[in-house]
This record gives C-alpha cells, structure tokens and sequence, in this order.
C-alpha cells in the first residue's frame, strides 16, 4: 500500500509507512449493520409500486382510485427513485461521517425518495380522474361579463 505522505510502497498488511511512519489508510470504513433497513426501505419503494400499493394509499389524499388502472404510478418514475435512493443510501454508509449523521442522511433519502414517489402519484392520479370539458365549453363555475 502506498503512502499518503511519502508516496513509499509498503506491505499491504503495515499499519504504518515504513519511511515516515504516517498512519495508512486501511480502506473504505465498514458500514453499521442499521443502516441497511435504510436500503431496504428504497428497495421496497418500486416493489411496492409495482403491486399496486399505492391504490390503497390514494383514498387519503382525496382520489378515487377505482378510477385508475391497477399497478399505480406507471412507468419508470419508481424504479429511477427506487435506484436514486438506494445507490445514495450506499453512499452515505460508506462515508467516514459519525453514525448519527449516517443515520440521519439516509433518513433524509429515504423521506424524499417516498415523498417524491407519491407526490408523483397522487399528482398523477388526480390528474387522470379529473372531469374533462368538451373543447369550447365553458365551465359551469366561469362568470360571465355583460355588454
């Protein structure tokens, strides 16, 4: 392993340069085991999409899911956050920053990770149920100017 200091090349097995005796980097600092429920949690998140779990969800926010089609959000919107949340969760498990703060950012992904997810579709579906008016027609609630 080569030294950060001195640029020395030394037994990879040396916890200390040989020539200046500076303390060498043993590599990427192991990740606390709770951190990963984080991980999991992004994982869940396109699973859950995928089984129509977000139908049930809907009702809370004012849509009629009955309405839409199984399968919820459509497309590829929850497996991209899915994936984002995930790789960036890994991230931060690999960081040298104290484990609160480990645990807080990967809280932080998580919450937007979910929040973008049905943001998404709860925007998406009251867009979809939404009553449609015929091109010309004037909505019922529009006030009229006299001449």
């Amino acid at each position: 392993m080569k030294c950060w200091n001195c640029h020395h090349l030394n037994n990879a097995s040396d916890a200390e340069c040989f020539m200046c005796g500076a303390v060498l980097y043993s590599g990427t600092p192991k990740a606390h085991g709770s951190l990963y429920v984080f991980v999991a949690l992004c994982v869940f998140l396109p699973v859950f999409s995928a089984a129509g779990g977000i139908l049930h969800v809907l009702p809370h926010f004012g849509v009629n899911a009955s309405q839409l089609r199984a399968g919820g959000a459509p497309g590829i919107i929850p497996w991209i956050l899915g994936t984002a949340g995930i790789s960036a969760c890994l991230y931060v498990t690999r960081t040298p920053f104290p484990l609160k703060v480990q645990l807080l950012l990967s809280a932080l992904v998580v919450l937007v990770c979910w929040g973008a997810y049905i943001g998404f579709s709860v925007g998406l579906a009251k867009e979809l149920t939404a009553p449609r008016h015929a091109v010309g027609a004037v909505p019922s609630a529009a006030v009229t100017l006299r001449a």
